[in-house]
């Protein structure tokens, strides 16, 4: 069952960011997320957990994740209609933290309809189509400015979202 959060309407259009982090920086990236959350109004769907929260969270009340314990696998799903999604290693047995993102922002039909074609045009969603702090959970997962992450990844696009 997909659980969304956040803003989203019935049957729209969707612009969204997916993402998973192994956490190597705990003190960095708890400092870095007490900002955000401090500086802005806006909630936005990120946490960290642990690897035994992760195992333990059969609910998964706030993100669509599986983990894959054979192969040492945590995939996480967008809440779009086409279910793209993330994968990194996860270790079952480590004790590890791990930064799970999924935002969705809901701007409705029109900001994806495309007179010419008579068609959605989401490939018109990329990096940077996000700003703000939005631009900055893309920075982390791109793990380049802040180095939080040991290993991650990351998708941003659009789609319909019901």
């Amino acid at each position: 069952m997909k659980i969304r959060s956040g803003f989203v309407s019935n049957s729209s259009s969707s612009s969204f960011i997916v993402g998973l982090g192994k956490v190597k920086d705990v003190d960095g990236i708890i400092k870095w997320l007490k900002k955000v959350r401090q500086d802005k109004k806006d909630r936005y769907g990120c946490a960290l957990y642990t690897t035994s929260q992760l195992l333990e969270d059969e609910d998964h009340w706030q993100f669509d994740y599986k983990i894959d314990s054979e192969n040492g696998k945590i995939t996480m799903v967008a809440v779009v209609n086409y279910e793209p999604s993330v994968t990194i290693n996860f270790d079952p047995a480590g004790d590890d933290k791990y930064l799970l993102v999924s935002i969705s922002n809901g701007e409705g039909d029109s900001m994806f309809w495309n007179e010419e074609q008579g068609e959605f045009d989401y490939d018109k969603v990329d990096e940077n189509w996000f700003s703000g702090t939005q631009a900055e959970f893309i920075e982390v997962l791109q793990n380049k400015k802040h180095k939080f992450l040991e290993e991650s990844e990351y998708l941003v696009g659009a789609d319909r979202n019901g």
